[in-house]
């Protein structure tokens, strides 16, 4: 167990909403153990799941990643407790499971962290995008149904998803843009410059924008903290009423070292093109247009009035 005073006051503040024993306990949580790692988004041999209640996500992290999360961990408190309404995926606890029967197995490190669609029963959920501002490798929907999609008008914009983790291409093609009001636009854009500024500040520039989209009649959850009521955006517009979008900054244990350049260095190679864009960096201090639209790699993902 490590930083156990950290991790407590992680806990505490949203212990209004949090039971981290009843979402884990084990009698209601069997078939999901069982069925750990099978879902889409996991990285190949991670083992992951989602606690019974949809509240909480445990998964295996790398020794890096572990490492990055320790050393990460007195500023993202300090940044939590500054900005309630951050974006940042919420952790609540880094342990290390050791084998000593079995000298051959190395440990392995988990964490638990809080679901970005923390209540949202699976029904509930519309669409899932993972998004990091990159067009390269960030499709998963096929051109032809994307080209259907593009040619249909009224009722049949309604895109009928297969999919549970979508991703760049396909939110454009299928959502456009976030549909919220001006005051949740230039809430938002606060928060996301703030932990952004924090991340790079951190030497971490691999993360994503996880962005659901949640037919409220379904959610039997509701908003279930006012404390992080930004990552709860309800939609607007016309046909909007019923739905609302989640959001959560994730995926953001890894730093820009020399592995990570290296890798984009390979990928511009493999596209042929060195000037392609595949950066993961989401936003920048100018992305903004009067503070009601986010540049997402040179796209704009907040609706304009």
């Amino acid at each position: 167990i490590f930083a156990t005073r950290i991790f407590e006051g992680l806990v505490a503040r949203d212990s209004d909403y949090l039971r981290v024993a009843e979402s884990l306990e084990p009698r209601i949580n069997e078939s999901a153990i069982l069925s750990a790692g099978t879902a889409d988004g996991g990285r190949s041999g991670e083992f992951f799941f989602f606690s019974s209640d949809h509240r909480l996500l445990l998964k295996t992290i790398s020794a890096d990643e572990r490492q990055t999360l320790i050393g990460l961990l007195p500023a993202y408190w300090d940044h939590v407790n500054m900005h309630p309404n951050s974006l940042l995926s919420r952790f609540y606890g880094l342990f290390e499971l050791r084998f000593d029967d079995v000298p051959s197995q190395a440990p392995i490190s988990l964490i638990i962290l809080q679901n970005v669609n923390v209540g949202a029963p699976p029904t509930s959920l519309i669409a899932c995008y993972d998004l990091k501002g990159s067009s390269v490798n960030r499709q998963v929907v096929s051109e032809e149904r994307l080209e259907e999609h593009r040619a249909s008008e009224g009722e049949q914009r309604r895109f009928n998803v297969t999919y549970r983790v979508m991703k760049d291409i396909d939110f454009f093609t299928i959502e456009g843009r976030l549909k919220i009001s001006e005051d949740d636009a230039a809430r938002f854009l606060t928060e996301v410059h703030s932990d952004v500024a924090f991340l790079r500040d951190a030497g971490i520039m691999d993360y994503s924008l996880f962005v659901s989209k949640v037919d409220q009649r379904r959610y039997y959850g509701g908003i279930p903290n006012t404390k992080h009521a930004l990552r709860f955006i309800r939609a607007v517009g016309e046909d909007q009423e019923d739905f609302s979008y989640n959001l959560g900054i994730i995926d953001f244990l890894q730093r820009y070292n020399l592995v990570k350049k290296v890798e984009r260095g390979l990928k511009l190679v493999k596209a042929l093109d060195p000037g392609l864009d595949i950066s993961c960096l989401l936003y920048t201090s100018d992305a903004a247009d009067d503070l009601l639209c986010v540049d997402l790699g040179g796209r704009r993902i907040i609706k304009k009035k």
